[in-house]
């Protein structure tokens, strides 16, 4: 081995490839597909409203009541029909009650009975309605979470006059949580251009220890600003638990890592790279001297950083003083100005 051979070998590596799985990484955050809304039926006050943020309700469940002068006294005078409906219907049964007696006794024509058993029909069916009307006006006065979720907002607080489609409250739906994320293109320019439908990874909300697997569901267009590209994904249930994983909740951020292909590259110790004008560089001996040399990096590991692109295997780069080596060669090529 000559003595420039071992000088070269002390102050630089031979490159070499390696296959890597290829991880893209990415920021998300845990938002509702849809908020739904509680909307008043009818004109009236708030009255008892049990409503809180943050509140979990069910589907279903009563959260307040509408009230006022003009509601309550419907609901009176619709009490009172149904009332008297209830009179006219035990009324038309006595009576034909005392037909069917009478009618063993010839007493009673069957004409007359047939307009008693007509008489109680017409009375039943005034009932019924007056039920009805009255069932629907009391109906209108209770307040129902729309569906299982979370009460986001507040619009309207007990007391408030309200009138029909006015919301009251917003509740995140508990099954309707979808992951947004934001994927950045490489240096290299094909990170993104990997994604796609059904691909995996993981997703790290902050601050929780949580590492929850995930499921790319759709690709949404590239913003036309910087390229980056959109992604909804959803958690991995397994088919044995329904249940959605802790820490999948409305609001949570984290770091996201999706499994890619993987690739060839040739990793390098981190110190050989050089920052200049916000290129990477490296110095690769060629033809009996340091010739400057663009790459494009990818991921780091430990004290080695992979090369995408800008190396070939067996090229030999140097790893000592390459800093002050790469801005040597620069200052003998800098010419005072005139």
């Amino acid at each position: 081995m000559t003595s420039q051979s071992q000088a070269l070998d002390s102050i630089s590596v031979l490159t070499q490839t390696v296959d890597r799985p290829t991880v893209i990484s990415g920021l998300g955050r845990v938002l509702p597909t849809v908020t739904l809304a509680l909307r008043a039926q009818r004109s009236g006050q708030i009255q008892q409203s049990r409503l809180h943020l943050g509140q979990i309700v069910s589907a279903r469940e009563i959260v307040g009541y509408l009230g006022g002068a003009g509601l309550d006294a419907q609901i009176a005078r619709a009490s009172v029909e149904w009332t008297r409906t209830q009179a006219e219907v035990k009324a038309a049964q006595r009576a034909l009650e005392i037909d069917r007696k009478t009618l063993a006794y010839a007493q009673t024509t069957k004409k007359t009975l047939i307009q008693g058993e007509l008489a109680l029909k017409l009375a039943m069916a005034n009932q019924h309605r007056a039920q009805s009307a009255l069932n629907a006006l009391q109906e209108e006065r209770v307040l129902r979470s729309p569906t299982q979720g979370v009460v986001t907002q507040i619009d309207q607080a007990e007391g408030s006059l309200v009138q029909p489609g006015m919301t009251i409250a917003r509740i995140e739906p508990l099954n309707g949580l979808q992951l947004r994320a934001t994927f950045y293109p490489a240096e290299a320019g094909q990170a993104t251009s990997q994604i796609h439908p059904g691909m995996t990874g993981w997703f790290k909300p902050l601050g929780s220890g949580q590492k929850i697997a995930i499921r790319v569901q759709s690709l949404l267009p590239l913003d036309p600003q910087n390229g980056a590209l959109p992604v909804i994904l959803q958690p991995v249930i397994h088919a044995t638990s329904h249940q959605m994983p802790r820490g999948w909740q409305s609001g949570a951020m984290g770091s996201i890592e999706l499994d890619a292909n993987q690739q060839t590259v040739i990793p390098i110790p981190t110190r050989a790279l050089v920052l200049d004008q916000g290129q990477w560089w490296v110095l690769v001996w060629q033809e009996g001297h340091w010739q400057r040399q663009r790459v494009h990096i990818g991921s780091s590991h430990g004290s080695s950083t992979d090369i995408i692109s800008g190396l070939s295997a067996g090229e030999r780069v140097r790893v000592d003083q390459t800093y002050l080596a790469f801005h040597h060669q620069f200052s003998l090529r800098y010419q005072q100005p005139d």
